[in-house]
């Protein structure tokens, strides 16, 4: 085990600088709220960085569905012919 964590600490923590809490039972009886989110406070640095890895995230992407549509379309040709 890595030395570096104690045994009540977790190996990856999502929110780092949260307090954990207990999940609540009575909020699965709470009405549900609209929520719209107004403003993003974001680096222009990191905006551009987030934006260039969407786009390399995009290509396997489109790749992936553009495959899924040339066999869908083989199979249709195949089953229904060309006329």
């Amino acid at each position: 085990m890595d030395e570096r964590l104690s045994d009540d600490e977790p190996a990856f923590d999502p929110h780092p600088g949260s307090i954990p809490v207990e999940p609540d039972p009575d909020l699965s009886t709470a009405p549900i709220a609209r929520v719209s989110v107004v403003d993003i406070k974001m680096p222009f640095g990191s905006m551009v960085t987030f934006m260039v890895k969407w786009a390399f995230a995009a290509i396997p992407a489109f790749l992936i569905l553009a495959s899924v549509a040339f066999f869908v379309v083989l199979v249709l040709t195949a089953l229904l012919g060309r006329r």
